[in-house]
């Protein structure tokens, strides 16, 4: 989205989307980031990967963690760079390969992706291990900004795990879909895990709707005249 369509509504999005995160604080206190769910199938895993390559084409050495150990799905949005059987998170939790060896680069400079890894018996389990410390510290080592995708955060116990190893959290929703009730037990949940919130990303929001497309409207003409070619006048 955000490289495919670079001028698109959506993608200028994402790009506002990096730019209130940059306003959170210094840049080390805002390094590691969390997307999460209310319920499944709201797009966290879509808006992680497109906030995460607004992140790298601004210059900054991102990497994405696919925490998603129970229905991963970056191989299906990302076929040639990984497959069901690629080595991954649950990998290198489970002490079978080093942290370089999972590390994979992007075609999209400055962009990496760590996949999830073969299948796990024990996500949970190898989610709450030391070695997930160990792995975020790395990472903050090496790269500008890490972040994680994890699974819905109402279905199971992992996001719960994940939360006190990143500094921020983001929340994804679907307007008109999402029950309010989900969305308010998820910020109940977060906060009970003594998680920082930024913010909800609306995800497929319908913005042929009163005073809204107005916004919009204008703000896609800007951008449109923004990147119109300068000419000289005759």
């Amino acid at each position: 989205m955000v490289v495919d369509t670079p001028r698109s509504r959506q993608a200028e999005a994402f790009r506002f989307i990096r730019a209130s995160i940059s306003l959170l604080g210094p840049e080390s206190s805002r390094r590691v980031l969390l997307v999460t769910s209310a319920v499944s199938d709201e797009g966290k895993s879509f808006s992680a990967m497109n906030t995460a390559a607004a992140f790298a084409i601004e210059g900054l050495r991102t990497v994405v963690v696919e925490a998603d150990l129970r229905r991963p799905g970056f191989f299906k949005a990302l076929p040639g760079m990984a497959d069901k059987k690629t080595p991954g998170l649950s990998d290198y939790l489970a002490g079978q390969q080093p942290l370089k060896s999972i590390i994979r680069q992007s075609p999209l400079d400055n962009l990496s992706f760590i996949f999830a890894g073969r299948s796990a018996r024990n996500p949970a389990e190898l989610l709450a291990s030391r070695s997930l410390n160990a792995l975020i510290f790395s990472l903050r080592e090496s790269f500008d900004c890490v972040i994680v995708d994890s699974p819905p955060i109402n279905a199971v116990s992992d996001t719960l795990t994940l939360i006190p190893v990143v500094q921020y959290v983001c929340l994804v929703v679907r307007p008109g879909r999402t029950p309010k009730k989900a969305i308010a037990r998820a910020c109940a949940m977060v906060k009970k895990a003594d998680g920082k919130m930024v913010g909800l990303f609306f995800n497929r929001v319908n913005f042929n709707i009163g005073a809204a497309d107005s916004y919009y409207y204008y703000g896609r003409q800007y951008v449109t005249q923004r990147a119109l070619p300068l000419t000289s006048a005759d």
